[in-house]
């Protein structure tokens, strides 16, 4: 039986995705700044898409 694993830049992506999460988190309940929040929400949604692309 064979696994699949997932690329570099796969894992590269769900760390980014992952900090920019609780990065958005931490800047809205405790820095209560949505500016922050917006640029680490774009970081992440980057990410997931050149995730999704690079798995295709």
């Amino acid at each position: 039986m064979t696994a699949e694993t997932l690329s570099a830049q796969a894992l590269f992506s769900l760390t980014v995705m992952s900090l920019c999460g609780v990065s958005a988190w931490w800047a809205n309940n405790i820095l209560n700044d949505i500016a922050k929040v917006r640029i680490f929400v774009v970081i992440g949604i980057t990410s997931a898409i050149y995730m999704v692309l690079s798995l295709w």
